[in-house]
């Protein structure tokens, strides 16, 4: 056999090895997880982050099941009066967990990637409501690397929106997070970071 027919083999071999699929079982996030807000204001935009997110997954049957929660009070918008006065608003104290429930189909990876869109029900401030999540998913054999974003209105969750020099905040807050997942019962790095609030997600 000629060499040229031998590399042909192999670049079809290549072209023809199959994508890592998401495999099926149970999925817990890690280090790396966090999710942020993106506040718009006529003065200035503000930006939180919190890196205090708990995730469980459950991928069987060609659907993935999630739920998340984060603690309301963890995120960081570099200002301790502004990050007070923002729990004070979304009634932190009262309802210390934001809560996402979603559901959706698995996709099929194509280089490792690949966009699922989540059915989701997201609790926040106590009240419960409905969204649709685009997920973009990096799948590795160990791992599995959401983004996500989405955008939530203030008022349908019942938040009256702060004001500075008479000017509120804009309705719309913007959503924007990455959850890193590997096998549930899979060793967990030790976090310098505050733990969440212990209870199932």
């Amino acid at each position: 056999m000629s060499l040229s027919l031998v590399l042909t083999a192999f670049a079809a071999l290549a072209v023809a090895a199959p994508e890592p699929a998401l495999p099926d079982g149970m999925w817990q996030s890690t280090a790396g997880s966090k999710v942020g807000y993106h506040v718009h204001f006529s003065l200035h935009d503000v930006k939180g982050t919190s890196e205090r997110i708990e995730a469980r997954a459950r991928v069987a049957d060609g659907r993935i099941a999630i739920q998340a929660r984060v603690a309301s009070d963890s995120f960081d918008s570099g200002n301790k009066n502004r990050d007070g006065n923002a729990r004070d608003a979304i009634k932190a104290a009262a309802h210390p967990l934001v809560e996402l429930k979603g559901t959706g189909p698995v996709c099929a990876p194509v280089e490792g990637t690949c966009t699922t869109t989540l059915d989701a029900q997201l609790t926040f401030a106590g009240v419960k409501r409905n969204y649709q999540i685009p997920v973009t998913l990096k799948v590795s054999e160990r791992q599995i690397e959401g983004a996500f974003a989405f955008t939530v209105l203030l008022s349908e969750h019942q938040i009256e929106r702060p004001s500075l020099f008479f000017k509120t905040i804009d309705d719309n807050v913007d959503i924007s997070g990455t959850l890193v997942m590997t096998p549930a019962g899979a060793p967990q790095p030790v976090q310098a970071s505050t733990p969440a609030p212990a209870g199932n997600p």
